[in-house]
Order: structure tokens, then C-alpha cells, then sequence
């Protein structure tokens, strides 16, 4: 159902000129859709802001029945953490801001904790002749109550204000990768490596006999205890591996074990990535590595439980269809068992994870271009095969060429901020995938050369230059204000 949309008739200023004129999707008049991927009967779309150009009152909207790879960069302090917290609002909204009644999970990965404020109004916290609350009434937004959670590792600090939950690592959730990536070592190159590998095989896929000639069964569910008997009562191993390489494994072990953050209990995905839910995991206060292999579990997670739901509800598409074709032409049998498969499957679907967004700042952190890190391959594959499951992802960077070369083949909106490094501005324009103008006017400047770096360099704080193939040349958008307190300050 398409919700009443406010006339928002103001001039931007400043303001962009381009010779080519923009060709983009309507929804409705003066309304553009960037990312339209399908052609279902009912519109999903959230607003992002309004086009900063001169002679043109377009609002944009970002679509959100699609799945989307969303690459946003930018310098610091241009607005692409701001940009993150406007998709991250829009799409728990219920009033306007979202267009469509479809829910989805979202799940932002805040690694300095500006999502921390998210939990209060502009409205209920700026002033009234403050520029922030002048912009909220301007823009015609309202104040809502938002379903935000805070999930917090455990051994750090929750949230002060709003719902709160703690969260913790199984370590029967990691493999042997996770474990070499965690100490930085690789399984197959380095001995530490190496015998992370093997122990991982003994005690959790294959079992081993200890120094008495007892068979110790595998055991999928273990537990950091049985990693360190098997180093300490394994003759396979002690024979195999010098014992400073068995020294250095079960030191690290033993330090894993005093951590906090890991526990026998470790994460009820279902909580985190939860229908119409903003859940804003608070990163900062632990170790960059572990925050890597936090992030890692969970990317694991939600692919293999989105991928149970994923399969069902396609067939669930297909015995709906069949159900309501038998029944058109009178054949009850077959549209009663065509129902039955419907309602089994449907109930079957439930067993897994609904659609959802994962929305992640710093991105370079969890995905590097280089080096080894426990996020990596899972955000690698996500990435990779997330949207045919109906997963998207929004990674934010301040360092594009540091990012993941995956991310930047497979993005299909691009939104930049301001850029003032040429080697960025560089790997940025090789991202866009529409046409980019070959000149434009600035204020009374006209460029004629070097158009997209001069064009990204010319960026005010809020302003953002965005791509994506459905348009027929990239824009120049004003991203428009928040409802909630962004939380990022500068010092």
C-alpha cells in the first residue's frame, strides 16, 4: 500500500547543472526509484533524499524489494555513517519514510557505536529553533517509535540506555579456519596452523585415541576444555609437532579461555536477525580480531539459516500457484494437496531466517584486501551469493582500496560522499555503472576536465553522487535528514 507522501517543495542549494537530462524509474510524479529490480504489484522503497539539481524537485527512494549490494564511501566527516543510519531508520519505519508493508531483519555492525544515540527522536531531544529540528520539520518527517535492540558482546558494556541484550561466541561454532584466522595463521603454511587443523579434526570430526589407548569419541559441540585435553593426551600429536608449536597453540587456547566474550551458550541468531527489528551490535569495546570473528559467526549463521527459509518458501510460490490453478478449474483433489504442500512448506520456512539487511560501518575492517581475518570468507560469500537468498548489504568505508575487491564487482548501488584522495576517487570511479557526465556547473564554475573527481572533491557534508545501472547517468542527491540522534561526533 503506498502511503501519502508529503509535497517537499524547496529549493536545494547549492545546487548541480548537468546537460544530460536524468531518465530514471518513476513510482509517482516527482518520485525517482533507484535499484528497481523486479515488477511486483506493490511498491518497497524508502526515502533517501532529493535531487541536488537545479530546475528539478525529484524525491529518490532506495528500493528494497530487491536484494542489493550498497557500497557507500566517503572522508571522514562527509555523511556516509549518517547515510547508513537514514537507510537503517527507513527501513524499520512505519510511517511514511517506507513505502510497502513487507518487514525485513536488519542488522547494523557499529563499530565505533554512533548507533548508540539511535534510540531517541531529533524531535524530542533538539531544540525547536535549532538547525537540526528546523531541518526535520522542513523535510515533513515525524517522530516514531522505532523496534531498535542493542546487542552487546559479552565481557563489555551494554548500551546505558534502550533494550539491551548480551551476546556471546560458542567456540563449537568455529571451525579450524575461524581458529587460524582468529591467531593469525594460515592452516596450511605455518605449523601453528597446521596443528589448529588436526586438533580441529580430531576432537570435533574424527576422534582420537589418548595416551592410555582410549578412544575419545568426536564431539561437534566442543568445548575449549577439549581442544586443550586433546593437545595435552594425544600421542599422534605430540609425535607430529615440535613442542614449542604445541606450547604456542595451547598458550593461545588457555588465553581464549579467559576471555569473556566466549561461552557455552553462544548466539540465538534469531533474536539478532529478527523481522521488522533494527539490531545495532555495539563492536568498540572488544579486540579488532574478535569483533572479526564475531562478525564472521553471524554472517555464517544467518546464510545457512536464511538459505533453509529460502528453499521453502520457492516452493511455497509454486503450490500456491498450483493450489489456486486446480481450484479454478474445479479439481479439488489436487488443490487440496496442492494446499497441504503450501502450508507444510510455509511452516517449514519458519524454521529459518527472514529476508534482511546487514548494514556494516568500517567495512574495510571485516573485509580487507589483504591479510587474514575471520569475517572475511563469510562476508566474501555473502556478497557473493547473499542476494539469491534476499539478503542485502550495505558496507560503508572511508578506504576503498583497502576493501575487498568482491564487494566493489558485485555493488549494484553506489553512493559517494565527498573524496579528497586520488588513488579513492580512483578505485570509486571504477565502480560506477552508469554514464558520468562530461561536464557539469558548480555554482558559477563549469568543469569540463577530470569531471568525476572535480565532481566528488565539490561535495558539501551531506551531498552524495549516486550510481546505479536502471539510470541513465549518476545524480547528485541531497541525503535527506534523520529522525533519530546520530551519534557521531567529532573531536
Amino acid at each position: 500500500m503506498v502511503k501519502p507522501i508529503p509535497k517537499l517543495i524547496f529549493r536545494i542549494e547549492p545546487a548541480y547543472s548537468f546537460q544530460q537530462e536524468l531518465k530514471a524509474p518513476l513510482f509517482r510524479e516527482n518520485n525517482i526509484l533507484v535499484g528497481m529490480i523486479g515488477c511486483g504489484l506493490e511498491l518497497e522503497a524508502i526515502f533517501l533524499g532529493k535531487i541536488a539539481e537545479y530546475g528539478k524537485n525529484l524525491n529518490i527512494w532506495l528500493d528494497c524489494e530487491g536484494a542489493h549490494a550498497i557500497y557507500v564511501i566517503g572522508k571522514r566527516r562527509s555523511g556516509k555513517t549518517y547515510t547508513l543510519g537514514v537507510i537503517a531508520e527507513g527501513l524499520v519505519s512505519n510511517k511514511w519514510l517506507k513505502q510497502g508493508d513487507q518487514k525485513q531483519a536488519i542488522l547494523v555492525l557499529d563499530t565505533m557505536n554512533v548507533f548508540i544515540t539511535s534510540s531517541y527522536s531529533v524531535k524530542e531531544i533538539c531544540k525547536e529553533r535549532s538547525k537540526e529540528f528546523e531541518e526535520f520539520k522542513k523535510w515533513s518527517l515525524e517522530q516514531e517509535k522505532l523496534n531498535i535492540v542493542f546487542f552487546y558482546p559479552k565481557g563489555s558494556p551494554s548500551s546505558p540506555e534502550g533494550v539491551s541484550q548480551e551476546i556471546a561466541i560458542r567456540p563449537a561454532d568455529l571451525d579450524d579456519k575461524d581458529w587460524a584466522a582468529l591467531f593469525n595463521v594460515d592452516i596450511y603454511k605455518d605449523p601453528i596452523g597446521q596443528l589448529i587443523s588436526e586438533l580441529y579434526e580430531k576432537v570435533a570430526l574424527e576422534g582420537y585415541k589418548d595416551l592410555n589407548g582410549k578412544y575419545i569419541q568426536a564431539n561437534q559441540n566442543y568445548s575449549l576444555i577439549d581442544l586443550l585435553n586433546c593437545l595435552d593426551n594425544c600421542p599422534e600429536i605430540q609425535r607430529s609437532y615440535q613442542s614449542d608449536t604445541i606450547r604456542a597453540v595451547k598458550s593461545r587456547f588457555k588465553a581464549i579461555k579467559r576471555l569473556p566474550i566466549f561461552s557455552e551458550e553462544g548466539i540465538d541468531i534469531k533474536k539478532i536477525f529478527s523481522c521488522g527489528q533494527l539490531s545495532i551490535l555495539l563492536l568498540r569495546d572488544i579486540d579488532q580480531n574478535l569483533r572479526a570473528l564475531l562478525v564472521g559467526i553471524l554472517i555464517k549463521k544467518i546464510m545457512e539459516l536464511r538459505s533453509i527459509s529460502d528453499r521453502f518458501e520457492r516452493l511455497c510460490r509454486v503450490h500456491r500457484e498450483r493450489f489456486e490453478h486446480f481450484k479454478e478449474i474445479g479439481d479439488e483433489k489436487k488443490a487440496n494437496e496442492a494446499y497441504q504442500k503450501y502450508s507444510e512448506y510455509k511452516q517449514k520456512a519458519q524454521e529459518g531466517l527472514p529476508r534482511g539487511w546487514i548494514i556494516i560501518d568500517e567495512a574495510h575492517n571485516y573485509m580487507p584486501s589483504r591479510g587474514i581475518t575471520p569475517s572475511a570468507e563469510p562476508l566474501r560469500k555473502y556478497v557473493n551469493e547473499g542476494r539469491n537468498l534476499g539478503l542485502s548489504i550495505v558496507v560503508a568505508t572511508q578506504n576503498p582500496s583497502a576493501l575487498d575487491p568482491s564487494i566493489r564487482r558485485n555493488a549494484d548501488i553506489l553512493i559517494v560522499h565527498s573524496i579528497s584522495m586520488r588513488d579513492d576517487i580512483f578505485t570509486a570511479e571504477g565502480m560506477v555503472n552508469t554514464f558520468i557526465p562530461d561536464l557539469f556547473e558548480f555554482g558559477r564554475v563549469k568543469i569540463s576536465t577530470r569531471v568525476f573527481e572535480q565532481l566528488v572533491r565539490s561535495l558539501p557534508i551531506g551531498y552524495a553522487v549516486i550510481s546505479n545501472d536502471m539510470i541513465n547517468r549518476v545524480l547528485v542527491a541531497k541525503i535527506r535528514p534523520r529522525i533519530t540522534i546520530h551519534g557521531g561526533i567529532e573531536y
